[in-house]
């Protein structure tokens, strides 16, 4: 009996060290077995939106691109804020493979959280557009998001491809990922 709460107490640990639940309440992680069924069920990435500095952006941008990872992410949690130097260092590794990096702040809907955001991508050094989070963002992709940070790949048509990742992820981690998605594309 010991032992079985020992290991239960040792999985809540470690999923609270890479990813965050979609709350706001960093402690919030559900484990029943119908929200874990729930997942990004789009199969098509599709948005107009504004970046977090105001600059508008759709979903056309996908065609510049062989592939674009989309991570999604909150200003409540420590796991997505700790893996943003990786994903800056990523994302300019990525343009050599023709792949964009393009993150959504899944919290950042009014002017608190769109500032917090800000200062956290300035401190953490990132370059790479971020989303805010509207409405039609909220009611499409991000309607079943399980926890943050959630990443997901969409190829040139805006379709997604491979597998949701839930929970950070070290660099080379996600350049696997890239790699093997732009492999199965030939």
């Amino acid at each position: 009996m010991k032992k079985r709460i020992l290991i239960t107490g040792f999985l809540i640990a470690a999923l609270s060290l890479v990813a965050c639940s979609k709350s706001t309440e960093k402690n919030d992680i559900s484990t029943s077995s119908d929200n874990q069924e729930q997942q990004i069920q789009e199969t098509k990435v599709e948005f107009t939106g504004k970046t977090i500095d105001g600059k508008n952006i759709d979903s056309s941008i996908f065609k510049d691109y062989k592939l674009t990872m989309i991570n999604i992410w909150g200003t409540y949690c420590d796991p997505c804020i700790k893996e943003m130097p990786d994903l800056q260092k990523l994302s300019e590794e990525a343009k050599k493979l023709d792949v964009n990096i393009l993150g959504i702040v899944n919290d950042a809907n009014n002017e608190e959280t769109i500032e917090l955001a800000k200062k956290i991508l300035t401190e953490k050094g990132v370059k790479f557009d971020n989303l805010s989070c509207d409405e039609k963002l909220e009611k499409g992709l991000l309607k079943n998001l399980m926890g943050v940070p959630t990443t997901i790949f969409v190829d040139k048509d805006g379709n997604i491809v491979g597998e949701e990742i839930l929970g950070a992820q070290s660099r080379d981690s996600y350049m696997d990922n890239i790699k093997k998605l732009l492999e199965s594309e030939k």
